[in-house]
């Protein structure tokens, strides 16, 4: 069977199966038989192929807009060419409330998190990083809030779950993906009241060079452009502070010709990032809950390093040393941390928290 026929096999299969997480599964195969790494393969012909195919099967399952959204947020996560991207986006944008409405995601008659914490910060060491409540008027710090409405923006939406990552361990990470409001209501309500989690959704496996979640986290979306995949919540996140705007216009990466990279973290109560340092100067914008961040200079002598390319992380378990940390960041919604370049950190949510990091 020629390459051709099979994918439009594969076409067909999507046509006749029921359900997002069944879809979801069925993508996987679809990539697989394209290449066995998309992601770095550099025929185009593979790359093109992905791309009609996702937009074939989401055509092909318009009677079913869960299992259309999740080949088309399958595509959109692997594709690279711009256009292809600003295409997959825009179809999958116009997908999603139906999407979201033949769902039955418990999140979405929340207005609050369940560990939602009012009282106001504590006192906090002080440093000149740290900016309190530098963007306390977006939009997203008070929408951010409700379960409610991260469902009818991005509950049916395809995102990639990081889960059991140790940075100490030799297993590779991994990634599961699955639709939002599986994450919301299988992970993010449970944790935030206290019980049993547990996830889902189709595995594949991911670099472990930089490792972002502990083992004792259940799964961690983070790092993910999720600004770029929904639109409405960039728009919540904005307008970027003065002094972040004139820092980012004038960092590393723009110096060289690069745009800023622009992730999302939404963290499950308890989730941890083991010790490490970025590549890039950082801007973290903190929007809902509340998160520690524990700092080190550079030059720390107590923190070993791992063999590259894993250098920008530590074998040291950073709870034995959180009591001695002189700067620690104790943020709250509004609240921005700078933080330099190769400075080391540690960092432990102990409510429902959602953060998008400026790297530039």
């Amino acid at each position: 069977m020629k390459m051709n026929d099979k994918l439009a096999a594969l076409v067909d299969k999507c046509a006749s199966t029921r359900g997002a997480p069944a879809a979801a599964e069925l993508f996987q195969h679809i990539a697989q038989l394209l290449s066995e790494d998309v992601e770095r393969d550099s025929r185009p012909e593979l790359r093109s192929a992905l791309f009609r195919v996702a937009r074939a099967g989401a055509a092909a399952r318009s009677n079913n807009p869960r299992a259309a959204l999740a080949l088309l947020d399958g595509a959109w996560l692997r594709c690279r060419d711009e256009r292809d991207r600003a295409t997959l986006l825009a179809e999958a944008e116009r997908l999603h409330a139906a999407a979201v409405a033949e769902s039955t995601f418990e999140a979405a008659v929340l207005d609050a998190w369940p560990d939602a914490e009012d009282a106001a910060p504590p006192a906090m060491n002080t440093a000149p990083h740290v900016y309190e409540r530098a963007v306390a008027a977006w939009p997203a710090v008070t929408r951010w809030r409700s379960p409610r409405y991260w469902i009818a923006e991005l509950g049916a939406r395809i995102v990639p779950v990081e889960v059991g990552i140790a940075h100490r361990d030799s297993d590779l990470a991994q990634q599961r993906l699955v639709p939002f409001g599986e994450y919301v209501d299988s992970v993010l309500l449970p944790l935030a009241r206290g019980e049993a989690a547990s996830l889902g959704g189709t595995v594949c496996a991911v670099s472990a060079v930089v490792p972002v979640t502990s083992a004792r986290t259940v799964a961690y979306l983070a790092q993910h452009p999720l600004l770029e995949q929904c639109p409405q919540l960039a728009r919540d996140a904005a307008p970027w502070p003065r002094f972040v705007q004139e820092a980012v216009a004038r960092g590393p990466r723009a110096q060289r010709g690069l745009e800023p990279i622009i992730s999302a973290w939404v963290a499950p109560r308890g989730a941890t990032t083991p010790l490490h340092y970025d590549r890039h100067p950082n801007y973290l914008f903190h929007i809902v809950g509340r998160k520690l961040v524990y700092l080190w200079p550079p030059d720390t002598p107590t923190i070993p390093r791992n063999a590259p390319p894993a250098e920008n992380t530590s074998p040291l378990d950073a709870a034995s040393i959180v009591d001695a940390c002189d700067l620690r960041a104790d943020l709250r919604p509004g609240d921005v941390l700078f933080i330099p370049e190769g400075w080391w950190h540690y960092v432990v949510t102990p409510v429902t928290s959602v953060s998008v990091s400026v790297w530039f």
